[in-house]
Parts: C-alpha cells; sequence; structure tokens
C-alpha cells in the first residue's frame, strides 16, 4: 500500500497493477480500537477514504481474491489524517510605549492544538495605514513591540499562527489565517505654552 495524497479528511491509496480478469482487490480499513472493515473491494488499484476524523490514524490492509479463494492479508500500515490549519488567536491589543514603539499582545493559543508535541509560533504583520504588510515578528511568545513612525497616520497589526507538526514520518506546516487586522492610531503630543504671553509694560 503507498500514501498518495492525505488532507484532514481523506486518504488516497494505491496499489500493484491492475490483475487479471478473474481477480479483484479488497481493500480494509481500522479506527483506533476499532476492527477492522472493508471499504473497497473491486479490480481497482487506487482508492480514496473519505469523511474520515481530522488528525486521527487508521490501519489498513489489502488481499487479492480470485474465483479460487482469497488470498493473504498484507502487512498493516497506518496512516494518519493531517490537522486543520490553527485558528487565528483573538485578543489582540495595541498600546503605545513611545513615540517610536507600540506593544501588541493576544491570546495564546497553545492549549487544545489538534496534534500533541505540535510546534506553534505566531506571526505577526504590520503595516502604515495605506501601506503594505511586513512581518514584524515570529516567535513564540503571546506579545513583541512593534517599531513605529511617529509621523504617520497610524499602523494595522495582524497575527496567525503556524504550526509544525509530523504526519507520516514527514514533517508538515500548517499557516493559520491572519486575525482580523486592529489599528492603532500615534498619540500626539500636547504643545508645551499658552497663547497671548508676553511683556509686562511698566508704568
Amino acid at each position: 500500500l503507498t500514501l498518495v495524497s492525505v488532507s484532514s479528511q481523506s486518504l488516497k491509496l494505491s496499489w500493484g497493477k491492475r490483475p487479471s480478469r478473474d481477480k479483484e482487490f479488497i481493500l480494509q480499513s481500522a479506527a483506533p480500537g476499532k476492527t477492522f472493515s472493508t471499504v473497497f473491494r473491486g479490480a481497482g488499484v487506487s482508492y480514496r477514504l473519505s469523511k474520515l476524523a481530522v488528525a486521527s490514524s487508521y490501519t489498513l490492509r489489502i488481499a487479492a481474491a480470485s474465483l479460487s479463494g482469497q488470498g493473504a492479508w498484507s502487512e498493516p500500515i497506518t496512516f494518519t489524517t493531517t490537522p486543520i490549519p490553527p485558528s487565528p488567536p483573538t485578543g489582540l491589543a495595541l498600546h503605545q510605549m513611545s513615540s517610536t514603539q507600540v506593544f501588541a499582545s493576544w491570546s495564546s493559543v497553545s492549549d487544545g492544538l489538534p496534534v500533541q508535541e505540535a510546534l506553534l509560533v505566531y506571526e505577526v504583520q504590520a503595516r502604515r495605514v495605506g501601506g503594505d504588510y511586513e512581518q514584524v515578528y515570529r516567535g513564540s511568545s503571546s506579545s513583541c513591540s512593534i517599531p513605529t513612525d511617529p509621523t504617520c497616520a497610524g499602523v494595522e497589526v495582524r497575527v496567525r499562527c503556524v504550526m509544525r507538526c509530523g504526519v507520516n514520518g514527514v514533517e508538515e506546516t500548517l499557516w493559520g489565517p491572519y486575525s482580523p487586522p486592529t489599528l492603532h492610531t500615534p498619540l500626539q503630543e500636547e504643545e508645551e505654552g499658552g497663547e497671548g504671553e508676553g511683556e509686562v509694560e511698566e508704568r
């Protein structure tokens, strides 16, 4: 059995050569803790299992059959569906630290990852109002400092999760969607001094 492609809810498998006219293949699958059940029987040499659980393992085996009977089962092999990309962080907040720096923080989503031992990092992008997004942070912390230009009208910030995990012996990288952008408008410093000041003429 060869894994051709995998998604969060499907596995496509292929095997051997097309049999002679009087032979067919029997493909069976078993979810964790379940017994084998037949999912395909026919002369085809590939099959896609669909409507599977996300980030779950399935054990498969195949045998050839003919009018004279069924052959031995192949050695069972286990494949795993991929997890879905992580949801964007929530609670993105921006606080001005100085005229040239903004502090960004968001809610951590490290709990409840769909795959154990997955590595999660955050990517933060920022742009001046009307400009293009640029990446300003990538790391595991749920906060960062962002340099800003005090002369600009404002800065928009967004954040997403990037998860790395091993699936079927291959390291997969899953990019989640960005959060809705949060706008920060720089605080304007008040001008010092007042109007109408001058010297007092003595009489």
